[in-house]
């Protein structure tokens, strides 16, 4: 949903509020410089909720400049949803940024030393401009910053099917490396079909929209939310 002031973002929360919705994604278009912009004034509003409301919100900041951490910060965002590209290659290509993979994670650095729940890394896996070296080396330079979860996307390739084995090898070495473990909402839905063998063997601790026979057959939690959400707010959704 998109608003153009605080006025239109303000009724639109409130709105939403009423209907039940509990948890808010703030997203969209990035400058040239590789951030989403937000003004004060939305920042503002966000702060005014969050104190009257129980809600969870989280947004796509993309690499965000030292004055605008602050500002999210202040303004009581649960978390940053971060993605930390698996090569430089896949900035260029993808993006069209000038960055590389090294100034994603000083950015990443940099929120987690705020909270090391504040932003939640997410890596694109097998990518057609990476390789699973690439992957493996990202993996463990995010694995050293400690943050609370990982979340794993999966790219999708139409009409080409992913690697399992590539897939299975960067998330059985994330197993080792992070407490919790999320397989995210990007993957083709023919990928849906290993959703049982990531599950069975423990590789993931949150999966996105799992098959309704793997939600039944090993009795999985439902949670209506974001995968990168904190424990401590379920109870808003299930």
């Amino acid at each position: 949903m998109q608003v153009r002031t605080s006025e239109e973002f303000e009724n639109l929360l409130n709105h939403l509020y009423v209907k039940g919705v509990k948890g808010f994604l703030i997203s969209g278009g990035f400058t040239r410089d590789g951030y989403l912009k937000i003004s004060d004034e939305m920042l503002s509003v966000i702060k005014k909720f969050k104190g009257n409301h129980e809600s969870v919100f989280s947004i796509h900041l993309g690499m965000v400049p030292d004055t605008l951490v602050e500002k999210v910060w202040n303004a009581g965002f649960d978390f940053i949803d971060f993605e930390v590209p698996p090569s430089d290659d896949y900035i260029k290509s993808y993006r069209n940024l000038r960055f590389k993979v090294d100034d994603y994670l000083r950015t990443l650095e940099k929120l987690l030393t705020l909270d090391k729940g504040f932003a939640v890394p997410h890596l694109i896996l097998d990518s057609r401009t990476s390789t699973l070296e690439d992957e493996l080396n990202v993996l463990g330079k995010i694995a050293m910053l400690k943050p609370r979860l990982f979340v794993a996307l999966v790219e999708m390739k139409v009409p080409d099917l992913n690697d399992f084995s590539r897939v299975k090898e960067v998330l059985t070495t994330a197993r080792r490396l992070f407490n919790e473990v999320a397989l995210g909402c990007m993957r083709s839905p023919k990928f849906k079909v290993y959703d049982s063998f990531w599950v069975s063997n423990g590789l993931v601790d949150r999966i996105v929209m799992p098959q309704r026979e793997v939600i039944d057959s090993f009795k999985l939690k439902v949670v209506n939310a974001c995968c990168s959400i904190p424990k401590d707010k379920f109870h808003l959704f299930t």
